[in-house]
């Protein structure tokens, strides 16, 4: 195969620099993102095995002091099942003592473990001795315990216990200072790998910027360019124009078929203002870019070839030659119709909402996951005594004393996705009063689809015989 055709050196000089700073950006994160996981690796390793160290210290402790309580008490009432428990801890402390010695850690704590561990192998065979003489019944079997050679050894293992915690104190601050070396070894090694990748693209672009001034400008290079301009001309989405100062059209791409029926042809050297709905807005449009020299998202009313209204968003500039004089206009136009069509459902469909919500003779409340309320009727006013300033954005006042379970219980149902109708219970009013309603829930959905609160209805039932309510209370 032909590399000089089929190959990378079938690619132009500039193609070349872009795609080597690429690889080298590449490699350059790949190693950092190497380097840096060794790093945090290390990190990870020495928090956690001062973690365990700590544990396994408080649990030395713990056991100890059963140990002794259990010795004790076996001692003196002879309760055999103080007796047993003493001798299922004492191998689980000699095993946590061994434990210590291979951690990591192990010889630096290797003194202290073994002066704890000849003061716990003295102190055990005096225990187990006074707990043998208490279950044989013999008389004074807790004397061991209280004697001056016992509490010597109690002295010896609770220093050793003080020497494993001051060591392991120092351990911890030598690693903190080991973790901050880390730290700043990884901060060192991102920066070094953005300045590589900065100074890779950095020689690329000066690479090209030589090239560019020293290449000829040849046919292929020329033919190149003007295929890619006449490909974004013709398939751009929003249209480009440009008038004079006249008013009429010099140039449009061909998009604006697609929106107008008229072809670029069709337009070219026509009045613009003929393609308006009302002629009057394309002089209050020349009115705004002569005050401010441009606009942006300026709508206008618009008309297609087979006379339907269209809305465009324009943005436009006044093109100025020499000596700054305006010479016509410059812009782009994008068919925002279907856009507006929506927007005024939208305002439909709030205004009936709204009116709904004024005019239902039933109170309308919205609630959020966690029962805040997020909309209050005029009839849920009228029913219950709280205003809507009043009840926005707080938690439900409609719950009696008590019955903060259940309701809550009632909404999770709500918002697991179940609808509930004509549920009968009493709801609490701003008098303090109680008042017999009718409740029907479901939950309200946001754009996604996921559950973004509940929406009750709820009716004023007291003037027809009320439903007892198994589980009592309002339940919103």
């Amino acid at each position: 195969m032909d590399t000089e055709k089929n190959g990378f050196f079938s690619y132009g000089l500039p193609t070349r620099f872009f795609l080597g700073a690429m690889a080298v950006t590449f490699l350059i994160i790949a190693a950092h993102a190497a380097y840096s996981w060794r790093l945090r690796r290390g990190f990870s390793d020495i928090y956690a095995e001062h973690i365990a160290l700590d544990r396994d210290l408080a649990r030395l402790r713990t056991l100890d002091q059963a140990l002794t309580l259990a010795a004790h008490m076996a001692a003196v009432s002879g309760n055999i099942d103080h007796g047993r428990r003493y001798r299922e801890l004492e191998p689980r402390l000699k095993s946590l003592i061994a434990g210590l010695r291979v951690r990591p850690y192990g010889p630096e704590l290797a003194p202290a473990l073994d002066r704890l561990d000849a003061a716990n192998l003295r102190m055990a065979e005096m225990e187990r001795a006074a707990i043998e003489r208490s279950e044989s019944g013999a008389r004074g079997a807790a004397a061991p315990l209280t004697s001056r050679d016992y509490i010597q050894h109690k002295h010896a293992y609770t220093e050793a216990m003080n020497s494993l915690d001051a060591a392991s104190e120092t351990l911890t601050g030598e690693d903190s200072r080991a973790m901050r070396q880390l730290r700043l070894k990884d901060t060192l090694a991102s920066l070094t790998a953005l300045f590589l990748a900065f100074f890779s693209w950095l020689a690329a672009m000066a690479a090209i910027r030589r090239w560019r001034r020293g290449a000829p400008a040849t046919p292929e290079l020329l033919r190149e360019k003007e295929e890619l301009y006449r490909h974004l001309y013709n398939n751009v989405q929003e249209v480009a124009y440009t008038t004079d100062l006249a008013g009429r059209l010099t140039d449009i791409t061909p998009s604006i078929q697609k929106y107008s029926g008229f072809t670029r042809e069709e337009l070219l050297g026509r009045p613009v203002h003929e393609v308006y709905q009302d002629p009057r807005e394309r002089k209050k449009l020349m009115m705004e870019l002569l005050a401010k020299g441009e606009v942006e998202d300026y709508e206008v009313n618009l008309k297609t070839k087979d006379s339907r209204p269209i809305v465009v968003s324009v943005n436009a500039h006044i093109r100025r030659g020499l000596g700054g004089l305006p010479t016509g206009v410059e812009g782009t136009l994008r068919d925002i119709t279907a856009r507006k069509r929506g927007e005024a459902v939208l305002r439909e469909q709030a205004g009936k909402l709204a009116a709904i919500m004024q005019n239902s003779p039933a109170a309308i409340v919205c609630a959020t996951p966690d029962g805040r309320i997020t909309t209050w009727s005029s009839a849920a006013e009228l029913m219950f005594g709280w205003k809507e300033r009043e009840a926005l954005g707080g938690a439900n006042p409609l719950v009696p004393a008590g019955q903060a379970e259940r309701s809550r219980a009632f909404l999770e149902r709500i918002l697991a996705g179940e609808t509930i109708n004509d549920f009968e219970t009493d709801c609490l009013r701003k008098d303090g009063t109680s008042l017999p309603v009718s409740i029907s829930g479901t939950p309200l959905r946001g754009a996604a689809g996921e559950t973004s609160g509940a929406l009750f209805v709820l009716v004023d039932v007291s003037g027809r015989k009320k439903t007892a309510c198994p589980s009592g209370g309002c339940q919103i």
